[in-house]
């Protein structure tokens, strides 16, 4: 068992662990993208660096990339699978702010996603942010109780936000992972 860290409490192993479990949050939005017309989708592998030190070869180049009709053009999303409950914008749990995500993981993209998908523990709900305008997004040192330090994150408010009901899933066992 691999336990190397950054010193900052999170393992390795505890990474991979939260990585395997977004993967149902990530394939119920793929088939709500469906549900809303995409024409095509692509899928990135969920790949995990075997060690810590290997990380930086395993970053990906976003959750899921869909194409709508007419236009045909390409969109980058990222899915965010949350372990709190919600059911809508009226009960978001964190007023009227949503998280984006690491300003450092969001300097890195690109291309820059078109949007992203909060889904709720239950798996029922996801709460989706267009980033439209990324100017108008605050950065707010954050403690993130995974890594036991403060981090920086861009927020936005949830005004331009929508709430989509999950499709039930249908493609099997939902748990698959690596």
């Amino acid at each position: 068992m691999n336990l190397e860290n950054a010193g900052d409490g999170l393992t390795h192993e505890d990474f991979k662990d939260r990585l395997r479990k977004s993967e149902p949050a990530r394939r119920l939005v793929a088939q709500l993208l469906i549900a809303l017309n995409a024409c095509e989708l692509r899928i990135a592998p969920l790949e995990v660096a075997p060690t810590y030190g290997e990380r930086g070869a395993y970053i990906d180049d976003g959750d899921i990339h869909a194409r709508f009709k007419p236009e045909g053009k390409w969109y980058r999303f990222e899915v965010k699978g949350l372990s709190v409950d919600f059911t809508g914008l009226d009960d978001w749990p964190f007023g009227k702010r949503i998280f984006v995500d690491e300003k450092d993981g969001w300097d890195r993209k690109d291309p820059k996603p078109a949007g992203y998908f909060s889904v709720n523990r239950a798996k029922t709900v996801a709460i989706y942010l267009p980033c439209s305008n990324p100017a108008a997004w605050s950065v707010e040192k954050i403690p993130d109780s995974h890594y036991k330090a403060e981090t920086e994150f861009l927020v936005a408010t949830t005004s331009g936000c929508k709430a989509y009901t999950l499709p039930r899933w249908s493609g099997g066992d939902m748990e698959a992972g690596p």
